[in-house]
């Protein structure tokens, strides 16, 4: 057996694929000679979504060996429909190999949208393909915050992060630079941005390396940057006050990646609703639109969103009384919520500060609370736990609730 392909062989199933191994695997499969090939495949390995496809050549005098590498992996949708109480069009939709996982998702179309089931099954495609590079560029440039100290008088950090932007037009592009724009319409030269492209900056096309000239305009395009910071403290820091000078601030391109798709595509999401499982609570859906209203918000409730205390719930408001409200989760759940005097009359009390929407009967409601009795989802929600309530709202514009 020739070593190159003893290489590959060697390696144990259970090894994570990481990047020295596919590095020495390519370096000593490109410099083996050309001849007749057959092909050999790696399976997929690890969570870092790099497939290995090997063309092994068999000759009489020489062998031949060809790899392509797959940075990640497409990932799989099934969408479904039905149609809502309201008459309106609801997809249920399954992915796999989609960060955060696989999930089961629903979305609603707003009122007056007219995109059609394989419309929505592309924009789930243009969704999952972005977090697969976003996971992908993590973890080839892992962020770095190890270093950073806020106390020590003269003490310098340094900050390494990886930026992945959102996809972006390509409005032109030389082997020098390239020049994008994330707005489809009524571009100006303030909607344009020129990016330097390196000499070692990675092209990606369809999930593998390439080269510039490759590009197709047409297509969608991210951009990976990598931003390293050297702050230093000044003199007069202590454990309690320190203030710090930037010393460097370089941000470089290390990959352009080509998407699958036009820009449009990527943010379709605008006539969609999107509800998922609501937080540490899988059995309830929260409806999510970036309209969505704040009723109530508890001082500090951000130090716990990360808390598995944390739970979330959402359903349709049943009844409003002067200190509690009671909701039907889609579940078919009966949560009373209970509130102070002045969470929903003070939020009604103000329609313009709410760009004239009040809370009423049949609205949706999303309420983020703490439990402490995590085993136990709650039917009745202490207002010393409730820490958010949100009034579900498809636009503001066109003033639609959900």
């Amino acid at each position: 057996m020739k070593s190159d392909y003893m290489l590959i062989a060697a390696r144990p199933d259970a090894a994570p694929a990481d990047k020295q191994f596919t590095d020495a695997v390519m370096k000593r499969i490109i410099n083996t000679k050309t001849s007749r090939s057959v092909f050999a495949s790696l399976r997929r390995r690890g969570p870092v979504f790099i497939v290995l496809v090997v063309l092994l050549a068999i000759g009489a005098l020489s062998s031949t060996a060809y790899a392509i590498t797959y940075f990640w992996t497409r990932s799989h949708t099934a969408v479904t429909s039905s149609l809502d109480s309201d008459g309106r069009k609801t997809y249920s939709i399954k992915t796999e190999g989609c960060e955060p996982g696989n999930l089961t998702y629903e979305y609603k179309l707003k009122k007056g949208a007219t995109l059609s089931d394989t419309d929505v099954q592309r924009l789930m495609s243009t969704y999952c393909e972005q977090q697969a590079v976003i996971q992908w560029a993590v973890q080839t440039w892992p962020n770095d915050s190890s270093t950073i100290n806020h106390s020590i008088p003269g003490y310098v950090s340094h900050v390494a992060m990886t930026l992945v932007s959102n996809p972006l037009k390509n409005i032109s592009m030389t082997r020098q630079s390239i020049t994008t724009s994330e707005f489809l319409l009524q571009q100006s030269d303030n909607d344009q941005q020129t990016t330097k492209v390196e000499s070692d900056t990675k092209i990606l096309i369809d999930g593998q390396l390439s080269t510039i000239d490759k590009l197709d305009a047409s297509k969608a395009v991210l951009l990976v940057t990598r931003q390293d910071i050297d702050q230093k403290n000044q003199d007069d820091c202590t454990a309690v006050s320190c203030s710090s000078d930037t010393l460097r601030d370089d941000t470089k391109l290390v990959a352009l990646v080509q998407l699958s798709y036009p820009l449009e595509y990527y943010y379709g999401f605008k006539d969609l609703v999107l509800s998922r499982p609501c937080t540490h609570n899988a059995i309830d859906f929260c409806p999510l639109s970036t309209d969505n209203i704040i009723v109530f918000w508890r001082n500090g409730a951000g130090d716990y969103i990360n808390s598995a205390k944390w739970k979330e719930t959402s359903g349709v408001i049943q009844s409003i009384g002067r200190d509690k409200i009671t909701i039907q989760t889609r579940a078919g759940r009966i949560v009373t919520v209970h509130t102070d005097a002045n969470t929903v009359n003070g939020f009604n009390a103000r329609p313009t500060s709410n760009n004239g929407f009040q809370v009423a009967v049949g609205d949706t409601l999303n309420i983020s609370y703490l439990s402490f009795q995590d085993q136990v989802l709650a039917d009745d929600i202490p207002f010393v736990n409730l820490m958010q309530l949100e009034l579900v709202i498809e636009s503001q514009a066109q003033h639609q609730k959900y």
